[in-house]
């Protein structure tokens, strides 16, 4: 078996995330009555909804019936049941059902299909209806589920002609190649000010942005750079904004207290991306995490939005179309079926940086802040310029140069556990997983609460086999919301490896209740199933495995086939009773 959430690296500012859309599925069930072994799976297209727009409610019963009528008996009663969505909010627009045929003869389960396709009325937080159905005297219902509706005010379409694409060509000696090109995107803060962030125009050689009309403006003056929060704050001609029509975007309230894993309610649970992906102006809905942090006193905004390259510099918006923050890190997802898809989204504060522009008479030259003292040697400028090397693919002859100055400034700034993180990720990138390790561990030293180094270094001892210090790792990173079930997973795994399948499996159903495209997980559980003698179970798993996974389809039916392959289980050894008789002298 694989170790647990395979990643991939991508720098959106801070750091690239865990690389994982953001499905929710009903927990399976499973079992056995009326001759046959019953597994239901649910999952919700969406978790957040506009309103007026339909998304799906999808039922799956797996079944191993002993007999063609226990096998009608199943069908009728899943098929035939009523689904009730008439909660309020809620209307039922269609539905469609499928099954597989099923033959007494042959070694598969019964597969039943129901989607239901529903429309959200009314904004807010929202229980979808459970689906339920009676098999044999026995009652199946999913959970209920919530999805969040919301409806975007005027000023949120508004704020799309404020947001720009940008366009950065480097020109920095050691990348050896000029006309690379890094594409971000900026959005209007001031008549006179651009926001993005300083990853996306490091080491540039030109700049340039363009207009919604389709003119180019180039870049060539700023009010501020701050590479700690990965902001530029870039110098805009006034007077080519006012032609254009352009009205800079305003600000939201201040993030509230500091928490784990509060959310906002309602339709203030909800935050919008709306940068520019591939050349293209697409906005994103996704939960929003209240008062998140990786260090003291710093304000981060985290969100459940997929981040794409393109999105850099963009800004994290509110449903009224103000800025919470510009975007700087995030994940590079997909819709692979190895890959768990838990959305991260972050962005940094921009008011720092604002605040310096009102002490600036006057715009500088980009090029001069960059060369200014103390800029060329900020550890966050090292660290910056070696993400955003390392994701590109990209090892410049000066790389190790650079690495070595990082290494050196961090012996002098020990308090900043971000920066520490990042030192992790990059000698993660480069394949030095003890030098990383080693990183993580100090960040936690000098913030407990920095959950990112408390996963990965929990990832680490679990590739060692440490399960115990990555248990109490995983175990501490599930109350930190945007990776709950990161670590749910990297518990469950860890479970498996101290051979404690009763727990493990619980928290694998949460995980495929949260994903139900995550074949992984769903190895996972046959295997663990199968360690407690549910070999029914297993099968019916291998039948969704063959759905989602080919390869870990193959991999389970090896392991049902050949003794060798199965798992492991401790059996408690018959207990001795001893006397103590008496010693002769």
């Amino acid at each position: 078996m694989r170790d647990a959430v395979r990643h991939r690296w991508g720098w959106m500012g801070l750091a690239g995330l865990m690389c994982l859309c953001l499905p929710v599925a009903a927990q399976p069930q499973a079992s056995t009555g009326a001759g046959a072994s019953v597994q239901v799976f649910s999952k919700v297209s969406r978790v957040v909804v506009a309103v007026g727009v339909t998304f799906a409610l999808e039922v799956e019963v797996y079944a191993s019936p002993a007999s063609m009528e226990a096998a009608a008996s199943i069908e009728r009663a899943f098929m035939g049941a009523p689904y009730h969505a008439e909660a309020e909010g809620f209307e039922l627009i269609r539905e469609e059902s499928t099954a597989s045929g099923f033959r007494q003869d042959v070694d598969q389960p019964l597969v039943l299909v129901r989607r239901f396709m529903l429309r959200l009325g009314r904004a807010g937080l929202h229980q979808v209806p459970s689906f339920r159905f009676t098999v044999g005297g026995r009652a199946y219902a999913t959970p209920e589920r919530q999805v969040t509706g919301y409806a975007v005010e005027p000023g949120f379409m508004e704020a799309g002609k404020a947001i720009m694409p940008i366009v950065a060509e480097r020109g920095h000696m050691a990348w050896k190649q000029p006309g690379f090109m890094r594409v971000g995107s900026a959005f209007l803060i001031a008549p006179d000010a651009l926001v993005t962030s300083l990853h996306v125009i490091l080491d540039a050689r030109r700049v340039w942005v363009t207009l919604p009309g389709g003119k180019r403006l180039s870049v060539r003056k700023a009010w501020a750079v701050d590479p700690e929060r990965d902001i530029a704050l870039l110098y805009v001609d006034p007077k080519a904004v006012a032609r254009a029509g352009l009205v800079a975007l305003s600000l939201a309230p201040e993030a509230g207290a500091v928490t784990t894993a509060a959310k906002p309610d309602g339709e203030d649970a909800v935050a919008f991306t709306y940068g520019w992906p591939g050349g293209t102006q697409r906005s994103t809905a996704g939960l929003r995490y209240h008062g998140m942090t990786l260090q003291p006193g710093e304000t981060l905004w985290m969100s459940a939005n997929p981040v794409r390259p393109g999105d850099s510099g963009g800004p994290l918006l509110d449903r009224q179309g103000r800025v919470l923050g510009a975007v700087s890190a995030g994940t590079i997802g997909g819709d692979r079926p190895d890959v768990l898809r838990q959305e991260v989204c972050i962005a940094v504060d921009v008011r720092p940086v604002l605040a310096q522009k009102l002490l600036m008479p006057r715009p500088r030259s980009l090029r001069a802040l960059m060369r200014a003292r103390g800029f060329d040697t900020h550890p966050h400028v090292h660290a910056l310029r070696l993400t955003t090397m390392l994701s590109a693919g990209r090892r410049h002859v000066g790389y190790k140069s650079t690495l070595d100055q990082l290494d050196a400034a961090l012996e002098d700034s020990q308090d900043n556990a971000r920066l520490h993180f990042l030192h992790g990720v990059i000698y993660q990138m480069l394949g030095t997983r003890h030098r990383a390790a080693d990183a993580y561990r100090t960040s936690l030293e000098v913030f407990e609460g920095n959950f990112l180094s408390a996963y990965m270094l929990a990832q680490h001892h679990l590739r060692r086999k440490e399960y115990r210090e990555a248990e109490d790792l995983f175990r501490r990173t599930i109350r930190y919301a945007p990776y709950t079930y990161f670590a749910t997973y990297g518990l469950a795994r860890t479970l498996m490896g101290r051979l404690r399948y009763e727990e493990a499996i619980p928290l694998l159903e949460v995980v495929i209740a949260y994903d139900p495209t995550f074949a992984p997980a769903y190895y996972d559980l046959a295997f663990s199933a199968l360690a407690l003698g549910g070999e029914p179970r297993a099968r019916q798993l291998l039948f969704k495995l063959e759905n989602l996974s080919p390869l870990r389809a193959r991999q389970l039916d090896r392991v049902l086939r050949h003794p060798l392959f199965q798992p492991r289980v401790l059996e408690e050894l018959p207990r001795a009773s001893i006397s103590l008789l008496p010693v002769a002298h």
